[in-house]
């Protein structure tokens, strides 16, 4: 998962960021982009470096390993209460 940023920690900051990705035939994560973060630059960083590494297994068609694009994922950043 994406690390909390020190910087948001320290300041008490909550957000979210909602990304865009392609699974390619292997399982890897490609084609990564921001659609929405708020607030902005706070945690995108963390995002991209977590996704980027991310590890699916592929969709199968027909037998096959095909990529998907399009694939979205929100992730919230909320402190412990």
């Amino acid at each position: 998962p994406p690390v909390y940023p020190q910087r948001a920690l320290q300041r008490n900051i909550e957000g979210y960021v909602l990304v865009e990705f392609t699974i390619d035939e292997h399982g890897s994560v490609s084609n990564v982009r921001i659609l929405e973060s708020e607030p902005k630059n706070i945690f995108d960083k963390s995002v991209l470096n977590a996704v980027k590494e991310f590890k699916y297994s592929p969709k199968i068609v027909n037998g096959v390993p095909v990529a998907v694009t399009g694939v979205q994922r929100r992730f919230e950043f909320k402190l412990e209460v």
